[in-house]
């Protein structure tokens, strides 16, 4: 599932955490909105921000 892939590509070294999509979501964004706390605890473990904001001033935890 989603979890196995985010676990694969930070093994994998990938590191753009902070990439956004066309509405300035990260991952962390949309892990959270979806109620993906397994992914959303993930990505904070490996150094995503919970601070950044989404083109609504949002963030993650909002």
């Amino acid at each position: 599932g989603n979890y196995t892939i985010v676990s694969e590509l930070l093994k994998c070294g990938y590191r753009s955490l902070e990439a956004k999509n066309e509405l300035g979501q990260t991952a962390v964004h949309l892990a959270a909105k979806d109620g993906a706390d397994d992914i959303l605890q993930k990505l904070i473990d490996n150094k995503a921000s919970v601070n950044c904001r989404d083109s609504a001033g949002y963030t993650p935890l909002h």
